[in-house]
């Protein structure tokens, strides 16, 4: 009888820890999808979210708030400063396998350093 019991333990601890895991899960994409259109707008939701996988537009958004919170600036103001530049669509969503592996006060000091090379006063 206490077999069948720690059975149903188990069980359901599994059953609860699966839930706890699609729930994270669902969270996330919502709060993922939530900073891309604060950022970006709903015009241009769709657009990134199409030419970039998952993993790119994650480390767009991290790369946009690490700038922003560096420069002083809203993230908005970042994404268009970035977008109008190139550094974005030309640099960091097409570089994404190396740039990832960087740390990120090295990515910030490089893409800052990029920005003045294009005519930006950060």
């Amino acid at each position: 009888m206490q077999t069948k019991l720690e059975d149903t333990n188990e069980n359901t601890v599994v059953f609860e820890v699966t839930v706890f895991f699609v729930l994270m899960s669902f969270v996330s994409v919502l709060f993922l999808y939530r900073s891309v259109i604060m950022i970006l707008g709903s015009k241009n939701v769709w657009r990134y979210y199409i030419m970039c996988k998952e993993n790119e537009l994650s480390f767009s958004i991290y790369m946009l708030y690490s700038l922003a919170d560096k420069w002083n600036k809203s993230p908005g103001t970042v994404y268009k400063i970035l977008n109008s530049t190139g550094i974005l669509d030309n640099y960091i969503i097409p570089c994404y396998d190396v740039l990832h592996t960087q740390g990120k006060e090295y990515l910030i000091e490089d893409i800052t350093e990029y920005a003045r090379e294009k005519g930006v006063n950060v």
